[in-house]
């Protein structure tokens, strides 16, 4: 008889029954056991599993209900995890108690796990601004402060893209009175720490602001004319700048538009070069409009020995020892650090970046002086060499004269063809004369030039200017101020050369003609001029006489020759006018303290 094999185990999965389902398996064995069929332990089992899975996912589809809400499942003691059913919620039910207390619920729960503000809170693993502010003892405040302050300027200056939030956050240090969501009463910051933040944005600004270029203007915004605010940055640049790098760049891309524009720009453009530092300008001293700058001689304040050195003779070098020598070159080593950390301008570098400025700007004016036809940038550019004529070449001053000599005879022709304006003619006459005379006034006085062209064209403009009456619109140096700038140049206070009495008599008398349609301070400069002349010339206190006396010819004030109209035929009765009749008491008052010196 074989052995009957017991059936193996089978591995049947634990099932966790509602009390209902317990009750209707009970049911269900009763029924088997009493009919008439007999079924075995193996198939009992498995129908009883079989029928419990079926009426467990009945159960759950039946249960998932609209409007419900699934419990959270809890874990027992041996490590089973049992539902706990669902929550009814009932639609349209709910009471305004309910939403209440869920919403102050919800509000709770945010407002406890509320983010602090990146600029003033506990972020990044540093304490809060307002935690810094609140320390009690101040030099522990102050170096917090400090420490807080360096390490997010580090922070800034390694990733200045992604750091905005540390921007914030060290601007924050700089406000006068510092809140955060945690601490929304404002602590009052201290002062020294705001300097200090102050202090250090800007140097981090400063730093991390990139450097562009001006993007490419539109057709529409070439066609505008420059902004006032743009020639008034300029300026302020070139004032500003120390080294002359900056001026530098400036001057060679202005000189490339020009250039690439054909000259036709506009001469406010060209204007703004009048204000570079150039030379002796840099060490806070502007340049002399009127004569050449001599350098200082310091050769009286040398030492004895330097004295020597100077003359090439030999001097007797003082013995040093070897630790002296070392400790010299110590000194040595940690002055030039120090000069590397003050970023001191070196003299040689600086005096390259001028030379550099000044062959490029005379080379842009030459360009302008040498075109064919008339420019509104002659005006701009004889200011410009007027102004900067003592640091021209000699070699060039004689090609110079004959350039201006050529733009003063073909103005009248100007004139003709391109229709300008009596004002802008004279304006450029006065120019050319201006030029030509501070040309002569520094280093050119050694070379042997004669101005009697200027004299003759400076002579003739004086009647023309005081019939011309400025636009209101007009801006720049009035016509009048550049009229007694040349006649300041042509008669100088203290004259080298030979005196010519008959040359000053005649624009003394022709001054004196015009002055009475000068306005009121026209007429105050040309007395000025009239008395620093005669103090030059006494023989003008000739003229002041209104006596009969004998003369040889009359005096024509036709003649545009100042030597041919024999000025010393006539007389200054102007001044007796302007004493007695002038309606400003203190022109009446500075012509009769002129007429009173020939007493």
């Amino acid at each position: 008889m074989s052995k009957v094999r017991p059936a193996a185990k089978q591995n049947v999965t634990p099932v966790l029954l509602s009390d209902d389902e317990i009750s209707d398996l009970d049911s269900l064995s009763e029924t088997d056991s009493t009919g008439s069929h007999m079924i075995n332990d193996e198939e009992f089992q498995s129908d009883i599993l079989e029928q419990a899975y079926e009426s467990k996912s009945q159960i759950a589809t039946t249960t998932k209900q609209e409007g419900t809400i699934p419990k959270l499942p809890i874990k027992l003691s041996d490590g089973r995890i049992v539902k706990t059913g669902n929550h009814i919620v009932p639609e349209g039910n709910q009471s305004d108690e309910d939403l209440s207390d869920y919403s102050d619920t919800e509000n709770s729960f945010h407002a406890s796990h509320q983010v602090e503000d990146v600029a003033t809170g506990a972020r990044f693993g540093r304490p809060a601004v307002t935690a810094v502010l609140d320390i009690s003892s101040a030099p522990l405040r102050i170096q917090t402060a400090k420490e807080e302050i360096a390490k997010i300027c580090q922070d800034i200056l390694a990733d200045p893209e992604n750091s905005l939030g540390l921007l914030r956050r060290l601007h924050s240090f700089a406000l006068r009175h510092v809140s955060s969501i945690n601490n929304p009463q404002a602590v009052e910051n201290d002062p020294l720490i705001r300097r200090l933040a102050m202090i250090s944005e800007l140097a981090v600004l400063k730093d991390i602001i990139p450097g562009y270029r001006i993007r490419p203007l539109t057709d529409a915004e070439k066609k505008e004319k420059m902004l006032e605010m743009c020639s008034k940055t300029l300026i302020t640049v070139f004032r500003a700048d120390q080294d002359g790098t900056v001026s530098l760049e400036i001057v060679r891309m202005m000189n490339r538009m020009i250039k690439e524009r054909h000259f036709m720009i506009h001469p406010n453009v060209l204007s703004c070069l009048l204000h570079l530092r150039l030379k002796s300008d840099l060490n806070g001293v502007r340049a002399s409009e009127t004569k050449a700058e001599k350098e200082d001689q310091k050769g009286m304040s040398l030492s004895k020995v330097d004295r020597k050195r100077a003359k090439g003779k030999k001097v007797a070098q003082p013995h040093l020892s070897k630790k002296t020598r070392k400790v010299i070159k110590e000194r040595k080593e940690i002055e030039e650090q120090l000069r590397d950390a003050e970023a001191e301008i070196d003299q040689e570098d600086k005096a390259n970046m001028q030379t550099e400025t000044l062959k490029l700007l005379f080379v842009l004016y030459f360009r302008i002086l040498k075109l064919p036809t008339w420019s509104p940038l002659l005006c701009p550019a004889l200011e410009g060499i007027s102004r900067h004529a003592h640091m021209v070449n000699i070699d060039f001053f004689k090609d110079l004269m004959d350039v201006l000599k050529n733009l003063i005879s073909r103005s009248s022709e100007t004139h003709t063809n391109q229709n300008l304006s009596v004002e802008s003619i004279l304006q450029y006459k006065l120019l050319c004369v201006v030029t030509a005379f501070e040309l002569l006034m520094g280093q050119g006085e050694a070379l042997n030039i004669d101005l009697k062209d200027f004299y003759f064209h400076l002579y003739n403009l004086i009647i023309p200017v005081s019939l011309t009456t400025p636009p209101p619109q007009a801006t720049g140096r009035p016509m009048i101020d550049t009229l007694f700038k040349g006649l300041g140049l042509a008669f100088p206070a203290r004259s080298t050369g030979a005196r010519t009495p008959t040359r000053a008599a005649a624009f003394a008398k022709r001054l004196l003609s015009a002055c009475l349609l000068f306005p009121p301070s026209g007429v105050m400069k040309t007395l000025k001029f009239i008395e620093g002349l005669i103090s030059n010339e006494p023989k003008l206190m000739a003229l002041f006489s209104t006596d009969d006396r004998n003369v040889n010819g009359l005096y024509r004030p036709d003649i545009d020759e100042p030597e041919l109209c024999n000025p010393f035929a006539t007389s200054f009765w102007e001044l007796t006018y302007l004493a007695n009749a002038y309606q400003d008491k203190d022109i009446r008052r500075k012509a009769q303290m002129i007429l009173d010196l020939n007493v």
